[in-house]
């Protein structure tokens, strides 16, 4: 078993949980979707909260996302929409000690932060982004995959 499949074993995905949206729509698409680009930025709120008692692990993440027009060559950004997305994802560990312990891992923390939490939350994010930019009347292409 990898060290991987050590940490993972003892968890189970709870929740994911929307705590905040805002979305805002400051132009129209152009006829052409030539020089449209999409930007995210994903940022963790703190270090996870941990309730020990219960073998709670929370997260708290913001995601931002900007569609805009960039035109060249001068690579100026015009904006199109901006959406503002925090979610909560809760894990509960059956081995709260040994996820401490572990978690202390740099490598295995960058794992779980940047690829196993992302990779779940990723579908619901894009479903949002779709969703909201369809409110806006704006068709845009989908959120790239985390790869």
């Amino acid at each position: 078993m990898t060290k991987y499949q050590e940490f993972l074993k003892d968890l189970e995905l709870l929740n994911i949980e929307l705590i905040h949206i805002n979305s805002d729509k400051s132009k129209e698409l152009r006829e052409t979707q030539e020089g449209l680009r999409i930007e995210y930025q994903l940022q963790y709120m703190g270090e996870p909260q941990i309730n020990t008692v219960i073998g709670l692990i929370r997260y708290q993440l913001k995601i931002e996302i900007n569609l805009f027009y960039v035109s060249k060559p001068e690579e100026i950004k015009d904006l199109i929409s901006k959406m503002v997305l925090g979610y909560l994802i809760d894990f509960k560990s059956s081995n709260i000690e040994n996820f401490q312990v572990m978690y202390k891992d740099p490598e295995i923390k960058e794992f779980f932060t940047k690829g196993q939490i992302v990779k779940t939350l990723w579908p619901f994010i894009r479903q949002l982004h779709i969703d909201l930019s369809n409110r806006h009347n704006l068709q845009v292409p989908p959120l790239p995959w985390i790869k």
